[in-house]
């Protein structure tokens, strides 16, 4: 049974890579946290089967895992929502619950579907591009006069992503523009500010 619950998490896990290429709004590259997914859910399952299987093996595992520390740049919470996914695919599959895993899964993704779908205010991505501006923490006044030029020159604009990291602050716009000229007219007056 344990094979057979292993190829279940991992096609399940492949549906959540689909989904998750298909529908996620992420500024990341969509392809490179998709082939994560399922990787992550068969290395959970494993970790479940070898707990299952014997105390020892898994204190020592609980004492290699307390040693590893699993770092990324992950800053958007619908990443890690399907990081989260993928782990408890591989949890439920791993303690022999495949019925139910499937069933909840079908229901979470259901529900994506319909807040993207309806619930969730996006701009259209065939029009929308990514602006990404980073400057200095002594510019930190500036910010306000910035968003006055992106909103003077385009369509639609939503900030996404804000950060003050070491001095530097990055923030990221989504943003929409009804005709070409309107970009370049944006990145002469962005520079223009800058000077």
């Amino acid at each position: 049974t344990s094979l057979i619950n292993f190829i279940g998490a991992m096609a399940v896990s492949f549906l959540v890579r689909a989904f998750y290429v298909r529908y996620s709004y992420s500024l990341t590259g969509k392809s490179h946290i998709g082939s994560v997914l399922p990787i992550l859910t068969g290395i959970v399952f494993l970790v479940i089967l070898v707990m299952k299987s014997s105390l020892a093996l898994s204190l020592g595992l609980v004492g290699a895992l307390s040693i590893v520390r699993y770092r990324g740049a992950i800053k958007e919470p619908e990443e890690l929502t399907y990081l989260f996914l993928a782990i408890a695919i591989g949890l439920g599959f791993g303690a022999n619950q495949g019925t139910i895993t499937i069933a909840a899964f079908l229901i979470i993704l259901l529900v994506i579907f319909l807040q993207k779908k309806y619930f969730v205010k996006n701009f259209n991505s065939n029009n929308g591009m990514i602006l990404s501006l980073n400057y200095s923490q002594s510019q930190i006044k500036k910010f306000p006069a910035i968003t006055d030029i992106i909103k003077k020159n385009v369509s639609k604009f939503e900030l996404r992503r804000y950060s003050d990291k070491e001095n530097v602050i990055e923030a990221v716009f989504f943003i929409e523009a009804d005709k070409p000229n309107q970009i370049s007219k944006l990145s002469t007056d962005l520079k223009n500010f800058e000077e």
